[in-house]
């Protein structure tokens, strides 16, 4: 019943066709002819794709598909927030397997696969929110056979969007609702219906009861802030996004790519493939997390942030250029340092031959010391003492012949170490 209930009276993110064919649905509510039957069964909407690229069946829980896969998540039909009795998931439980898959060690990729005209705008940027998160933790895609207004919210949260053929439609971004005025319906059944507020309740559902008279000025305005949100998240999503997608108009898929709503087309074999070439497996997967991580470091950035290619890639030149440079200076410092050990092994060289010099200059000169020492003071027939000199040869009084010669050579000698 809360789908009807929902028909009703809420706001939706979905094409018009789709939002014409729910008269018909209501029609036949209210005239009684509606079937009900038996609630079926929730049909479950995730499958999986093995380490080969086989598409799997269907499964009920992640923790079900086996190590290496990547999971398959469909949104199909009117999307709403709750699960639908007649079979497709509502956005909230979605969400929920999202983010079930994105912390699964046992799947390396998700691929969410859209064959929606958009649905309930409750519910979906909850549903957005849990893809995108899950892009910062693992490999995420859409893969779009039909992803309308509310559908298209959610696909343009994925890291990339493929169109699965040219066929393939996106767009209708935009926001309305359907008024239902049952008031001549319920008159045929003589029924009168009145709706009674408190007297201090006078806003209370003003816009309702203003677009009943024909006034939906309110309500336009309600559905304009919602756009506004709309519209923020595909600009903040595709930077990329021409303003012309943001009128409600639809694409197919070569469209779509132009004005910047999709990036590839190719099948779901071929995204799996092309998964699984980037990829290669859940190791090199790990792998690429910690050069991530590695890079967002180097760049800056906190771990798992987004990373600009244009800017990592002038950050890597920047980062080659200094690395260069270092390469460099680490040359030269390395060849100033060989030229420096070489001269110091010449000064050594040197040092030791002084030192040798020395030592022989040191013994020559203790040796004439004690030449000195030991002639220096006897008489002779030519004193070598200066303290002679006013001496005669037999010892007596001063001659003022002085027998002592200062030029003779070993005097010379000798007043050369008696200095010393």
């Amino acid at each position: 019943m809360s789908i009807l209930l929902h028909l009703i009276h809420g706001k939706w993110a979905i094409s018009k066709d789709y939002a014409t064919g729910a008269y018909a649905l209501v029609k036949d509510i209210m005239s009684k002819d509606m079937e009900w039957g038996a609630p079926k069964a929730l049909i479950s909407p995730l499958a999986a794709s093995d380490a080969k690229g086989i598409t799997l069946g269907k499964y009920d829980k992640v923790s079900d598909l086996p190590a290496g896969s990547i999971a398959i998540i469909e949104v199909s039909g009117p999307m709403t927030r709750d699960d639908q009795f007649c079979g497709p998931m509502g956005t909230k439980n979605l969400a929920s397997l999202v983010e079930q898959a994105s912390e699964a060690p046992n799947i390396d990729a998700i691929i969410m696969q859209y064959t929606t005209p958009g649905g309930q705008a409750l519910g979906t940027e909850v549903l957005a929110g849990a893809i995108e998160s899950a892009k910062k933790k693992k490999p995420t895609y859409s893969m779009v056979n039909m992803a309308d207004s509310a559908g298209y919210w959610c696909a343009a949260a994925a890291q990339e969007v493929w169109m699965s053929g040219k066929s393939a439609e996106a767009g209708s971004i935009g926001v309305m609702c359907t008024l239902y005025d049952m008031r001549g319906a319920y008159e045929a059944e003589g029924i009168k219906v009145h709706h009674l507020y408190s007297k201090t309740s006078e806003d209370k559902n003003a816009g309702y009861r203003q677009a009943l008279e024909g006034d939906f000025t309110t309500i336009e305005d309600q559905l304009t802030s919602l756009d506004a949100v709309f519209m923020g998240e595909m600009k903040r999503m595709r930077p990329g996004i021409s303003e012309s997608a943001l009128t409600g108009a639809t694409y197919l898929a070569e469209e779509a790519i132009a004005v910047g709503l999709a990036d590839k087309i190719g099948s779901m074999s071929e995204l799996i493939g092309y998964i699984r070439m980037k990829s290669n497996n859940k190791s090199t997967m790990n792998i690429g997390k910690k050069m991530s991580n590695w890079l967002s470091a180097r760049l800056g950035l906190a771990p798992d942030a987004d990373i600009d290619p244009e800017l990592a890639e002038n950050k890597l030149r920047e980062a080659e250029a200094s690395n260069a440079q270092l390469q460099n200076d680490l040359e030269q410092a390395q060849q100033a340092l060989s030229n420096a050990q070489a001269s110091l092994a010449d000064v050594n060289q040197s040092l030791a031959l002084a030192e040798q010099r020395l030592a022989a200059v040191e013994q020559e000169r203790d040796a004439m010391k004690a030449l000195a020492e030991k002639y220096g003071a006897k008489p002779g027939a030519i004193p070598t003492d200066q303290s002679l000199n006013k001496r005669t040869p037999d010892g007596g009084g001063e001659d003022p012949n002085s027998f002592y010669n200062p030029d003779a050579p070993h005097n010379q000698e000798a007043k050369k170490f008696l200095k010393r």
